[in-house]
């Protein structure tokens, strides 16, 4: 993942600057950036498009805990080897072709346009947590502060530092393949992105108990909880390496400049979405 220098949010003092600073220079996922995902993954037949990206989700998780229980054969080549059987198509972390990249993520297989590919993971943050996010950013390196800082459709932040490539080999082994969101890399100049966010609220489904994000406050993120997830704007070719737009505004660093991707029309989502329409796929 491309280094997300915003020293910004570190050298202004107050928590609305701070808030500020981190809307405008973080990585977001704001309600006019949405809706090229949500028409990728909308079905026919159905006013609920989200539905199908949980079928998607529960599907992947599953498919993971599979392999876990069986006795986690072949360790995370093993993994990604199993899920892409299941489903057909699976992600791997390496280094990214990109100039100054790192860590990036991989196609394992080809993905079909309008795939849920990955969880934004890390540390969740509700809205009232920002409040006090600004004290805590200002402990921390300058540099270090927010380079895996994603705010969220709902103004909530997901914070993916616990999730890198290195922490989830340093905890599990392994890098999950449902855990990967937040590796992936803005594309090069003028090269648009194969990928798009999009966040959605979490039933309450006991299936997503496990999911990977966890509330600063200790414990998994429960029901009515804001997640974010990666969905494939195109089809994707094995092999190839997957981009997200990262659409920074103002206080962009200066590795960055704008990719080929067209704006997207607003979009909204919340949890009004889920109970009005109850149907999934």
């Amino acid at each position: 993942m491309t280094s997300r220098l915003r020293s910004a949010t570190l050298c202004c003092g107050g928590a609305l600057v701070a808030d500020f600073c981190l809307r405008r220079c973080s990585l977001s996922v704001d309600l006019c950036r949405q809706s090229e995902s949500r028409q990728a993954v909308q079905r026919p037949g159905t006013s609920w498009s989200e539905g199908a990206v949980w079928e998607q989700v529960a599907t992947l998780m599953q498919t993971e805990e599979h392999w876990l229980n069986g006795g986690s054969t072949g360790g995370e080549a093993g993994l990604r080897d199993y899920v892409r059987s299941a489903l057909g198509f699976s992600v791997r972390c390496a280094s990214s072709d990109i100039v100054g990249g790192g860590d990036g993520l991989f196609a394992l297989g080809n993905v079909p346009r309008g795939t849920m590919v990955s969880i934004y993971s890390g540390t969740h943050y509700s809205i009232w947590d920002r409040l006090c996010l600004h004290n805590f950013l200002r402990l921390l390196p300058r540099g270090q502060a927010d380079e895996y800082v994603l705010v969220q459709a709902d103004d909530s932040i997901m914070d993916g530092q616990s999730f890198t490539a290195e922490a989830q080999r340093i905890s599990a082994g392994l890098v999950r393949p449902s855990a990967c969101a937040q590796l992936a890399n803005h594309p090069c100049s003028g090269v648009a992105a194969n990928c798009g966010f999009l966040s959605i609220t979490v039933p309450p489904c006991s299936e997503f108990a496990g999911l990977p994000v966890h509330s600063v406050r200790g414990g998994q993120t429960v029901h009515g909880s804001v997640i974010t997830v990666l969905v494939s704007l195109c089809d994707i070719q094995d092999g190839a390496e997957i981009t997200v737009d990262y659409e920074y505004g103002l206080g962009a660093p200066d590795w960055y400049s704008p990719s080929a991707s067209p704006k997207s029309a607003p979009a909204t989502l919340s949890l009004q979405d889920y109970w009005r329409h109850s149907e999934v796929g």
